[in-house]
């Protein structure tokens, strides 16, 4: 525009900035709701994915020594039950791993005799507070 003098201002008016921060709010809020969907989304697909690995640890740990670990610290540490360290060929899996996204453990139970000799699992992102049904199952994947 051309100011009164004739000269070209310099800058912008006052409405202008605020049209402008209007806008970008506007698109910020609309943004950043379905990029917390898609961060929520990664946090499960990776915790899926270390369940996965943390099976396959146990798979491994079970095809060497015979029988399954009576915990998961038995994975990346000799076990002290005498015959399950006598055989043991491990770390079968690092310590940090046993972690899931959310900086909560995974649940590990040996279950012999039941429909799967062990339960593996993670609470996911309501931690302790899930019930059974929104737990991410390592035998639901």
């Amino acid at each position: 525009m051309i100011a009164v003098s004739g000269a070209p201002r310099q800058g912008f008016s006052l409405m202008e900035i605020l049209i402008a921060i209007a806008i970008l709010g506007l698109v910020g809020g609309l943004l950043i709701p379905k990029l917390a969907g898609v961060f929520s989304g990664a946090q499960v697909d990776t915790a899926k994915q270390s369940l996965r690995g943390l099976k396959s640890a146990i798979e491994m740990f079970h095809l060497k020594v015979g029988d399954y670990p009576d915990s998961l610290k038995d994975l990346y540490k000799k076990p002290a039950n005498e015959e399950l360290a006598r055989d043991w060929a491990g770390p079968y899996i690092e310590e940090k791993k046993l972690v899931d996204p959310w900086k909560t453990k995974f649940q590990y139970t040996k279950t012999p005799g039941q429909a799967h000799p062990f339960e593996l699992y993670s609470y996911g992102p309501k931690k302790k507070a899930a019930s059974k049904d929104e737990r991410i199952d390592v035998w639901a994947l």
